[in-house]
Parts: C-alpha cells; sequence; structure tokens
C-alpha cells in the first residue's frame, strides 16, 4: 500500500481513509499473535511496515521530485496518534520498527513541527 499511495497521485488523498483502517486490522492481527513471537524476522518486518512511510522503488529517476508530490497530501501523523500508540506496543524490542518511527515522524507537516533549538556558544 505504501508504494501504491507513493506513486498514485490521485489516489493518495484517499490515503489518511483507507491506511487508519488497514492498520487497525492489522494491529488486531497482532493483538490476537497472528505473526508469532518466535518469526522474529518476519515480525519486525510486518510491524515496521504498519506506520505509513513513502516507499521508493529503485526505477524512480527522480527521488526529490516524488518526495515534494508526496509531501503535500500524505497522511498527518497526529492524525492516527490513537494507532501509533498501539502501535508502539507492538513494537516494543522491534529494530525494524524503530527506524520505521523515525521515517514517519520525518513525514509530519513542517509547519506544524516546532522550532528546531537555537544553539549559542
Amino acid at each position: 500500500m505504501a508504494i501504491l499511495f507513493t506513486y498514485d497521485d490521485p489516489l493518495r488523498p484517499a490515503l489518511g481513509q483507507v491506511w487508519p483502517g488497514a492498520m487497525t486490522a492489522a494491529l488486531r492481527c497482532l493483538d490476537g499473535a497472528a505473526v508469532q513471537e518466535d518469526d522474529h524476522f518476519w515480525r519486525g518486518y510486518a510491524i515496521a511496515s504498519l506506520l505509513p512511510v513513502p516507499q521508493i522503488e529503485m526505477s524512480d529517476l527522480d527521488i526529490d521530485a516524488t518526495f515534494a508530490r508526496v509531501r503535500a497530501a500524505w497522511i498527518a501523523p497526529e492524525s492516527i496518534t490513537d494507532l501509533v500508540h498501539r502501535w508502539i506496543q507492538a513494537a516494543h524490542g522491534e529494530p525494524k520498527a524503530l527506524v520505521s518511527m523515525t521515517e514517519f515522524a520525518k513525514w509530519g507537516r513542517t509547519s506544524a513541527q516546532p522550532a528546531a533549538p537555537r544553539i549559542t556558544a
């Protein structure tokens, strides 16, 4: 889904309607232990993939342009705060999830992000 919403410009505005439902269903599966604890590689990948993060294809010849288009209409992280809190519980101890959370945080609206602190000598 992330690749589809990254590259399909007309479909991207529906991301905020589609992703929360899919994420809710996936979190329910994780709550029910559908992904076994001993399958560590796939569990980490499955959990990390639940956050809506744009995915770039290797064939993309202009990644900067793709990211510019994506940023204009990507889902705002604060719109799924309740799901992210549930996701954090499932992601505990998963290294792949930490990378995903970092990437997810980058996609917040820059106008909603606080200014970086100024460091003075």
